[in-house]
């Protein structure tokens, strides 16, 4: 490897790590918060955090007008209720759920993704890979142990979360490829 290639590996290592950290802090945080703040609440001031930041780097960078326009701005209003409502969830359900619980479901996005790129996308998805989802999912409920921990509501509201996260994701991709 070069020595460009190595340090850009390097930033790039240092990045994930941060990014990793900075999560991890953000669910404690929000964790302790809908304990003492409803969830709307806090939703609002991290939305509005959010796009007062965007917007002063938009403007900045000077690209604000062109982040504006779309060509499909009912989409991108339905999109981000969707965000905002699977947002919502995990939130909520983080207030009754253990952290661990919740990242042992988190860590269920790439099974949920390759399950849903057959209907979602039209991707062929073989024996082998839905053998790999279906242990996967089986690992995830031995993790989990329904019954005990959590609670079959919160479970639900977790997974429909999840299915949230990662359904529009999907979506983005094949929106994504349409365009092309």
């Amino acid at each position: 490897m070069h020595s460009s290639q190595q340090s850009n590996a390097l930033v790039g290592i240092l990045f994930l790590v941060v990014a990793t950290v900075i999560f991890a802090v953000q669910d404690a945080v929000t964790k302790k918060l809908t304990i003492m703040i409803p969830v709307g609440q806090i939703l609002f001031v991290r939305f509005v955090a959010f796009t007062l930041f965007v917007t002063i780097y938009l403007s900045w960078r000077g690209a604000l007008s062109a982040s504006i326009r779309s060509k499909r701005p009912l989409m991108q209003i339905a999109r981000v209720s969707v965000l905002v409502f699977e947002m919502g969830l995990f939130a909520y359900a983080i207030r009754f759920l253990g952290l661990a619980e919740k990242h042992v479901v988190m860590s269920c996005f790439p099974l949920i993704v390759t399950a849903l790129s057959a209907p979602m996308l039209g991707e062929p998805v073989g024996w082998r890979r839905w053998l790999a989802v279906l242990v996967g999912f089986v690992g995830t409920l031995i993790i989990l142990q329904p019954g005990t921990g959590v609670t079959m509501v919160v479970g639900v509201i977790i997974v429909v979360a999840s299915g949230l996260y990662v359904g529009f994701r999907e979506y983005r991709l094949s929106y994504k490829q349409d365009e092309r």
